[in-house]
């Protein structure tokens, strides 16, 4: 139940409010993954590897101190599946699977998008490319409009079917952490 697996939280993905200096800390994680993104769009196996030690350190200078409720167990469930995420990126030994592993990683980054928001980290668009993946597909995001595909770097760099921005739009229940005795007196 609390492993917080990624296929779950997608299918659900809850819109949580948090204090802008918790999106503060996101942003850094979303600043790295658009370089490792933006590298991968380049071929730039190297380059986008040598990220990954930025990323670990973005995702363990979060301090969730500062959550309750919902919003601790979700980034709770979130960090570890990063965590787990960035060693599969680390053992890559090529782009082919940099890439491959870059998918789930992108996934993850889209749920805290999505649950969290980056606060004045915008935009964010979520890009789609139906050809990746032997036909299954896979999306990224990206900080503008203009297709950089990550999975297929020159060779197709321009591949995609969807380009929509990402809008987090705070809590979408009454039950979030806003709700509880003591906060109604704001």
């Amino acid at each position: 139940d609390q492993l917080g697996i990624s296929s779950d939280e997608q299918r659900h993905i809850e819109h949580l409010a948090v204090a802008p200096e918790f999106q503060a800390q996101l942003a850094a994680i979303w600043q790295q993954y658009l370089v490792m993104q933006s590298e991968l769009a380049a071929d730039q196996f190297s380059k986008a590897k040598n990220v990954l030690p930025n990323l670990e350190s973005s995702i363990a200078n979060v301090d969730d101190s500062m959550l309750e409720g919902r919003a601790k167990q979700v980034w709770a469930a979130e960090k570890k599946n990063l965590t787990m995420l960035i060693a599969g990126l680390k053992e890559s030994q090529d782009i082919k699977s940099l890439r491959a592993e870059f998918k789930p990683f992108s996934e993850e980054v889209g749920v805290l998008a999505k649950s969290f928001g980056f606060g004045e980290a915008h935009p964010i668009y979520e890009i789609h490319c139906p050809m990746s993946f032997q036909g299954k597909g896979g999306l990224w995001y990206q900080g503008n409009d203009q297709v950089r595909n990550p999975y297929y770097g020159s060779t197709m760099l321009k591949c995609a079917d969807r380009v929509e921005k990402v809008v987090h739009e705070g809590p979408t229940t009454s039950d979030g952490h806003d709700s509880h005795p003591g906060h109604s007196q704001h």
